[in-house]
């Protein structure tokens, strides 16, 4: 006979295993069968009283004996150790070697951004975002330098445009002897013009001038061109368009080219010359060739 539990070899008297202490089989069985039908046999009992009417009486339980265990009987380990020559009870497995290469260290936020597609589609878009910002900044940079450069060449226009303008409204407000009507005789006598000063021996105005104080000469220099023949020259000096001086001609030689002549006034006002051809210095056929207007002030 032999331990259901650990198959260790029983005598027929034993009636636990020294080695593991499991009851044996047999005996176990026995006490277990008769102990449930006692009390199956009481329940049964207490039960047909109730339904006759009767109270139940309580009994005194009857228990089987056990036998008890002879703890002399029990060899302790040296003893069973001494009688037997016992093998192990299972072969252990043998213990896992631990692993002393530890495993790759493994950076979880890296993994989860390279394995994560949400996180590379949301990377892919800003990166897109950041593309389009760039692209408009460009695009404003450029639009802002051309309307720079527009504005700087529209300022430069407009500067020298001024600047001619004002050039042209100087060179207008210079005085200047040419008349604006075309007279008869002038192909005899052009290029009228007052000044307050010319060269007497030439007879080339040095300073010409419109305006002039009173008592202060008033040249008149003009050019001949007679043909080669001999005339005058007849000078009708105005003032408030009234007659100043009478009328008087100078005799202009076959050769001459350019003269002079002059006059002052002691009265302010605006003053005008009158200046003729004629064949003679007594001026009974004067041909008007030029008119100049000037100022005297006070």
């Amino acid at each position: 006979m032999k331990c259901t539990t650990c198959d260790l070899p029983l005598s027929p008297t034993r009636t636990i295993c020294p080695r593991c202490g499991t009851p044996r089989a047999g005996k176990q069985s026995k006490v277990a069968v008769s102990s449930w039908v006692l009390s199956a046999g009481t329940f049964l009992g207490s039960l047909q009283r109730r339904q006759n009417g009767e109270q139940p009486q309580v009994e005194q339980a009857t228990y089987l004996s056990v036998p008890q265990r002879n703890t002399a009987d029990t060899p302790t380990p040296q003893t069973v150790a001494q009688l037997y020559q016992l093998p192990p009870l299972i072969n252990a497995a043998p213990s896992p070697v631990p692993d002393t290469n530890p495993p790759d260290t493994i950076n979880p936020s890296l993994h989860t951004v390279i394995t994560s597609p949400q996180v590379g589609f949301a990377i892919a878009g800003l990166c897109v975002v950041i593309a389009g910002l760039l692209l408009a900044f460009v695009s404003f940079m450029t639009t802002s330098s051309s309307l720079l450069s527009s504005q700087t060449s529209t300022d430069s226009l407009t500067s020298t445009s001024a600047r001619l303008k004002e050039k042209v409204t100087s060179a207008a407000s210079l005085p200047t002897a040419t008349p604006t009507v075309a007279f008869p005789g002038q192909q005899y006598i052009d290029n009228v013009q007052t000044a307050s000063a010319i060269n007497l021996a030439t007879a080339q105005p040095t300073q010409l001038t419109t305006s002039f104080r009173r008592n202060q000469r008033i040249y008149v220099t003009l050019d001949v061109h007679s043909g080669g023949q001999a005339g005058a020259m007849c000078l009708h000096w105005l003032l408030n368009d009234k007659e100043m001086f009478a009328v008087y001609g100078i005799v202009l030689p076959a050769n001459i080219s350019i003269t002079y002549s002059y006059a002052t006034y002691g009265i302010a006002g605006s003053g005008a010359v009158e200046v003729s051809w004629a064949s003679t210095s007594a001026c009974k056929d004067p041909i008007l060739a030029q008119v100049v207007s000037f100022t005297v002030n006070p």
